[in-house]
């Protein structure tokens, strides 16, 4: 879903749009300094693939603040608030971690992912990031395909030149950005499957 429209579109059905106060994202994180263990003193860097705590610090969080506020406290937000998650009904993995209280209203009327996808394309709410690729997400997710990677060095070099920029800070934990390989080594790689696209 794109958000830019689906504000609008909420609103209109009498959902306001409401915002966090504060703005997290990839450099709040990267450049969060490690207090404690062997890495203790060096900065973070990018997020692990497949141990990413993007999700818990940069969405989950903000997402239980406010529930707190607008529930008198986090315990009352737990019991007194039920959220709707966007899972569909062919991802029995992620629904099986639903609670009570956190719900899906996909799976409860049956909607796979292609349906939920051609609802949403149906009311100008799908977001154009799928006309160049098959998920959503965090830009500088390590999680992506190297196609993902490609495409955003072709239609937003600005932001693949940010990451070459970061792989050049000094005392990181990691170096690693996609599973071990440097933002260097996924480069080659990126440009290998150009080179390799380009043959067909």
């Amino acid at each position: 879903m794109d958000i830019r429209h689906s504000y609008p579109e909420a609103a209109r059905h009498g959902h306001p749009r409401r915002r966090g106060t504060r703005r997290t994202g990839l450099l709040l994180f990267f450049r969060k300094c490690r207090r404690g263990g062997g890495n203790a003193g060096k900065i973070y860097g990018f997020p692990l693939g497949g141990k990413c705590f993007i999700n818990r610090d940069c969405k989950v969080a903000p997402i239980r603040k406010y529930l707190a506020e607008i529930a008198g406290g986090p315990l009352r937000a737990k019991t007194n608030i039920v959220q709707y998650i966007g899972i569909a009904a062919d991802e029995p993995r992620r629904l099986a971690k639903l609670t009570e209280n956190r719900m899906s209203l996909l799976a409860k009327y049956g909607y796979t992912e292609q349906m939920a996808k051609q609802l949403c394309a149906t009311h100008g709410l799908l977001s154009p990031i799928y006309t160049t690729g098959t998920r959503g997400g965090c830009w500088f997710c390590p999680n992506c395909k190297i196609q993902h990677f490609v495409n955003l060095r072709r239609n937003h070099p600005e932001l693949w030149a940010e990451l070459v920029e970061l792989s050049h800070t000094p005392n990181l934990c990691s170096y690693g950005f996609k599973y071990g390989l440097t933002v260097q080594e996924v480069e080659k790689r990126m440009n290998a499957e150009e080179q390799q696209l380009k043959l067909f």
